[in-house]
């Protein structure tokens, strides 16, 4: 989408979708794996120009929110968010966010978004599917129509500046908080997750210090 906006203006909350995702791209260059009309695979254009860029990660907040309030009115069930940007039922991997910032006069962000509907065989092995985990085939409209109807709301919320609420509802939903867990960065070791921050960073209970790290600096092993 970022070709889209060099050559033209392009409103916020212009979505671009994909039927079919020939080369999906994740957080560090990792892929993203997706059958041609089983799953949706979009963008969304946001100028959060009320943000500071130290506060970009509030976005990704947003956005991870607005994917399990999805899940919960289409699932009835409670969905994860895994530090920094997947989407988790049950210990299993449902979807990906990607969210890039340009800054110049004004921030630009693109959202990219990929959500496992009706896919039935993955050669990842935490990865699932909506159809999977409940028996059922989803329409992919009518899903795609709930996830942009609570991704609006989230993103009201964080415009109308409601910083500290979007923080307490990621903080609720996030993946392994509270528990020991291993992870590699220099080396292995053993944390406990305890918050993520404005900026990003995951903030892990390391021998009774509390330590912060960026995405590129530490990795969750599962």
């Amino acid at each position: 989408m970022f070709e889209l906006i060099q050559n033209q203006f392009v409103p916020e909350g212009t979505i671009v979708v994909t039927e079919e995702q020939t080369n999906g791209r994740g957080q560090l260059g990792n892929s993203w794996e997706s059958d041609p009309g089983q799953n949706l695979t979009f963008s969304v254009l946001l100028r959060p120009n009320f943000l500071v860029p130290e506060n970009q990660y509030l976005i990704s907040m947003a956005v991870g929110l607005a994917l399990t309030d999805m899940i919960t009115h289409l699932m009835k069930k409670s969905a994860k968010l895994k530090w920094p940007n997947d989407l988790f039922l049950n210990n299993r991997k449902l979807g990906g966010i990607l969210t890039e910032c340009h800054i110049q006069d004004q921030m630009v962000c693109v959202v990219g978004i990929g959500l496992n509907i009706n896919q039935q065989n993955f050669k990842a092995p935490l990865a699932t599917s909506m159809s999977l985990l409940s028996d059922k085939t989803f329409d992919l409209n009518e899903v795609l129509a709930m996830t942009l109807q609570c991704l609006e709301a989230r993103y009201l919320q964080l415009r109308a500046g409601k910083y500290a609420q979007i923080e307490a509802a990621y903080k609720s939903n996030l993946y392994g908080l509270g528990e020991k867990r291993m992870f590699e960065a220099e080396k292995l070791f053993v944390g406990i997750i305890r918050d993520v921050n404005q900026a990003g960073q995951l903030i892990v209970e390391v021998s009774d210090q509390l330590k912060a790290f960026h995405t590129k600096e530490i990795r969750m092993i599962i």
